[in-house]
């Protein structure tokens, strides 16, 4: 039976009843709407955004590392000799830390790709590393000439392997957080436009 042949009572009921299931759809899809999009947020922002500030600290402090291990090498002063590795074992500490933190956002099986690589250069970097450190930081000047060149021919493009490699993985995540905005964005529109189509 059509709406405008039914009894006033029975209209004004359906038509109540149907205006009162339109309102709940309109609540149900802004409430999944809500969540979804609040906890996609969450997931992006550790996952992408605090991940990234955690890649670039630690390479800041992978940088500072290899800065303390040529003043290391490159002094004759028992003092700043000490203060240098001193300063390289507190960077190598921090930097430690960070790649924890970066270790714990892994998503995606090209960012654990990635992650491996920079662990296993990372690896060899500190094997040449600690070679330079125990010829270099000494008084000797013929032992410190030796480590600056062992350094500039190995440690160097060990330290660029690494650092390349954590290039890669902060672009990663910022193409895949790029991408997760753009699906939240997508996702906010087609809510929207349901919620229009439903008041309509």
């Amino acid at each position: 039976m059509k709406l405008e042949q039914m009894k006033i009572k029975k209209r004004l009921r359906t038509g109540f009843g149907f205006v009162t299931l339109l309102a709940m759809l309109s609540a149900v899809v802004g409430i999944i709407a809500l969540i979804v999009v609040s906890t996609r947020y969450e997931y992006a922002l550790s996952h992408y955004g605090f991940s990234q500030g955690d890649i670039g600290k630690a390479m800041i402090s992978f940088a500072d590392m290899r800065s303390a291990t040529r003043a290391g090498i490159g002094e004759d002063d028992t003092e700043l000799i000490e203060a240098s590795v001193k300063e390289h074992d507190a960077q190598a500490e921090e930097c430690s830390k960070n790649m924890k933190l970066i270790k714990e956002c892994l998503s995606s099986k090209e960012e654990k790709a990635i992650y491996e690589k920079i662990e296993t250069t990372m690896r060899e970097y500190y094997t040449i590393e600690a070679e330079v450190l125990e010829l270099g930081t000494t008084k000797d000047l013929s032992k410190s000439v030796q480590a600056q060149k062992m350094a500039a021919e190995k440690l160097d493009p060990a330290y660029d392997q690494v650092y390349d490699n954590m290039k890669d993985l902060l672009d990663l995540k910022e193409k895949e957080g790029n991408a997760l905005k753009s699906l939240l964005l997508k996702a906010i529109n087609i809510a929207v436009i349901i919620l229009i189509v439903v008041l309509i």
